[in-house]
């Protein structure tokens, strides 16, 4: 397998009932439906599908259960991390055993998923355990290229409103990646907008949210409906990464 294709998805924000409203404004299934639907005619040509984060707006089981079914007519594996709306003690263990997983081997790229998540807040932390997870890793792959997952962004996006709701230990979280040398991205959600830049020689990038975007450079909270999207990124042998927006 030389070049890896991944769709990163993120922000879906599905309820237990499938007629559920974010935010007064988008019926969230029917926007994550249509998402599903793009990635149908794309799905030959995709190996496997990330989703970093704020899967449910509720973090029922039943909200799980509506994601799983639709993604289950991909026919092509997805991987699933928390997010700040997540709860994930209650997706079923048939659905956790094959979308929750600590890492993943694809081709030439290893990829951690990792959890940034604090109970009933909703700002992120990379607790002790999930620093030492991630030195490990990338320490017993160091010959690998590595793609690091998680759903709070570890960078500032120059928005007042999502900033204080970032990562709050950030540099911690850099201590560890300045360590090794075979990072070559880092994905996340979070932010409900595109951002994608190149630092220490690292993409990192979030997607647009499937349902609805948080106005960039905002310094209160603002929203718009009019855009929808995931991004797919092409890993190469080389660690080289090729990224791109699809809109919806």
């Amino acid at each position: 397998m030389d070049n890896i294709t991944i769709a990163h998805i993120s922000d879906l924000h599905i309820f237990k009932n499938k007629d559920g409203i974010l935010k007064g404004a988008v019926n969230t299934f029917e926007k994550f439906q249509l998402v599903v639907k793009n990635l149908q005619k794309k799905i030959n040509d995709i190996d496997a599908i990330i989703v970093t984060g704020d899967l449910s707006e509720d973090g029922s089981e039943k909200s799980y259960q509506n994601i799983n079914e639709e993604l289950d007519k991909l026919k092509t594996p997805s991987f699933w991390l928390p997010g700040n709306h997540d709860n994930f003690d209650n997706i079923p263990s048939h659905i956790s055993e094959k979308h929750v997983l600590k890492s993943i081997k694809l081709g030439d790229w290893e990829i951690i998923f990792l959890d940034t998540t604090i109970k009933g807040v909703d700002h992120g932390e990379m607790k002790a355990n999930e620093l030492n997870r991630l030195n490990s890793f990338l320490t017993e792959n160091k010959n690998n290229h590595t793609l690091v997952c998680m759903h709070h962004p570890p960078i500032d996006v120059q928005s007042e409103f999502i900033d204080v709701l970032g990562l709050r230990n950030k540099k911690d979280f850099w201590q560890v990646i300045s360590k090794h040398s075979n990072v070559k991205g880092i994905l996340f959600g979070h932010v409900h907008q595109v951002v994608s830049m190149i630092l220490n020689n690292i993409l990192l990038t979030s997607p647009l949210s499937t349902c609805m975007q948080w106005v960039p450079l905002s310094k209160e909270f603002a929203f718009t409906t009019k855009q929808m999207g995931y991004q797919v990124l092409k890993l190469k042998k080389t660690g080289e990464i090729l990224n791109r927006t699809i809109l919806v």
